[in-house]
């Protein structure tokens, strides 16, 4: 017989705004909001790069050392992705913010 995984319990503070929201989309779902946040980080562990993604040729998705950053995606060495993929990007640097692919593209450029 297959062991259960153990499960870690942690405590987290949300925004008021995001928890609310969360909780809506659990409950729309016919979901547990437990079931849905532990879905949410299973997928961000998976995909979740420490540092500044880069762009290489317009297409190509690389990365480089910067405290403080932090990106969902694969960079192009990565079997997952071909070409690289940048799905959102988390700077908390003096920047603070959290921006799309595109504003980022756009605004590094």
């Amino acid at each position: 017989m297959a062991k259960k995984p153990t499960m870690t319990r942690m405590e987290v503070r949300l925004d008021p705004d995001a928890a609310s929201t969360l909780k809506k989309r659990a409950s729309e779902a016919g979901i547990s909001l437990n079931q849905l946040i532990n879905t949410l980080s299973m997928w961000a562990a998976e995909n979740l790069q420490t540092g500044k993604p880069v762009q290489v040729h317009n297409e190509f998705i690389d990365k480089e050392d910067c405290d403080g950053m932090l990106w969902l995606g694969h960079t192009m060495y990565d079997e997952k992705s071909e070409h690289g993929e940048l799905i959102a990007v988390f700077d908390f640097s003096s920047r603070r913010a959290i921006r799309t692919p595109y504003e980022f593209c756009n605004e590094e450029a």
